[in-house]
């Protein structure tokens, strides 16, 4: 289905058109110009339904393609917010202790966590900012504490 076949098709096309076009307007048509006719659209009907199965296998991979990339992605972003997660649950744990340092250490993981996300963002517009839950715990601990 290249651009020189397809332009093949097209010339074929017209002067199949132009042929019966001349029919038409002359009251006389040989058998010899019925029979290149039918052989003609024959062969066009070939070609047209070669175009049709190239561009219905073209359609049918990048739909392949797309359901392996939204795969792909959902799997990074389900990572990403496993990863979140633990960190939160780790987090918890740790301020459960009563460690004095664990707000310095959330905001400089929080500030790390925005830099990586911010790195994420510029490379695809696509992806989704999934690690917010972390910050919304780390601001109801601050809420709460205040």
């Amino acid at each position: 289905m290249d651009a020189t076949s397809a332009k093949a098709t097209t010339d074929k096309i017209r002067g199949l058109h132009a042929g019966l076009r001349a029919a038409v307007e002359s009251a006389e048509v040989s058998e010899e110009s019925i029979r290149e006719w039918k052989q003609t659209t024959a062969q066009l009907f070939k070609e047209f339904n070669g175009f049709r199965k190239a561009a219905s296998a073209a359609d049918e991979r990048s739909r392949a393609e797309r359901a392996m990339l939204r795969e792909e992605m959902r799997e990074e972003l389900v990572s990403r917010e496993a990863v979140g997660a633990r960190t939160a649950e780790r987090y918890r744990a740790f301020a459960e202790q009563g460690s004095s340092s664990a707000g310095a250490l959330f905001d400089r993981a929080a500030r790390t966590a925005g830099a990586i996300e911010m790195s994420i963002d510029d490379i695809s517009r696509h992806a989704l900012s999934v690690n917010q839950g972390t910050v919304l715990l780390h601001e109801q601990m601050n809420q709460d504490g205040a």
